[in-house]
């Protein structure tokens, strides 16, 4: 437990029950100074910045952020932002599983003919960002977390040319390697 805390609360229990406190009655305990200086720093996430625009000296922010009262306080603000938010990850993913198609070849997406400079509908197949994609929607999906499979993982991918209208046989090809964690 930090000493600031200590200073403030003689133990994590007094602590839990301040902030429990304030958020039943609006964080009375925090000073309209305080609680503009979180809405600053939501905004632009630069401490010296928040804190020169509610009359603080640049360099006190910092420490404005290190209080229990003033922490908790941000937190609850930007959950509160993140639930407004347009942009959810249930959004995210569903522009991701549009896109899916559109690199898998499966529908045609705009080309440009680089000699001519003419534009026209193909189907093409983008397979490394085709890879990303998937990989960056199982992450969202919390497939790659601790204890979900081994160190190791391969991915095995099949491509039928003759269905992109390509004559040659499909090709199979493995990617090993190992998961980052």
């Amino acid at each position: 437990m930090n000493d600031l805390i200590k200073l403030q609360f003689k133990n994590s229990t007094e602590l839990a029950d301040s902030i429990e406190k304030n958020k039943k009655n609006d964080w009375a305990d925090l000073t309209p100074q305080e609680k503009m200086f979180v809405y600053k720093y939501v905004e632009t996430f630069d401490h010296r910045e928040a804190a020169e625009a509610v009359g603080l000296k640049a360099g006190s922010g910092i420490h404005v952020l290190r209080r229990p009262l003033v922490a908790a306080f941000l937190e609850e603000v930007q959950e509160v932002y993140q639930s407004r938010s347009l942009v959810s990850a249930d959004f995210v993913r569903m522009q991701m599983l549009k896109l899916l198609p559109m690199l898998m070849g499966e529908e045609e997406v705009a080309c440009v003919d680089a000699k001519e400079g003419v534009t026209f509908m193909a189907k093409k197949f983008h397979s490394a960002d085709a890879v990303r994609l998937v990989t960056e929607l199982g992450k969202t999906t919390k497939i790659y977390e601790e204890g979900s499979g081994g160190e190791k993982g391969a991915v095995t991918v099949n491509v039928n040319l003759a269905a992109l209208g390509i004559e040659e046989k499909d090709i199979t090809t493995t990617i090993e390697g190992e998961l980052e964690k």
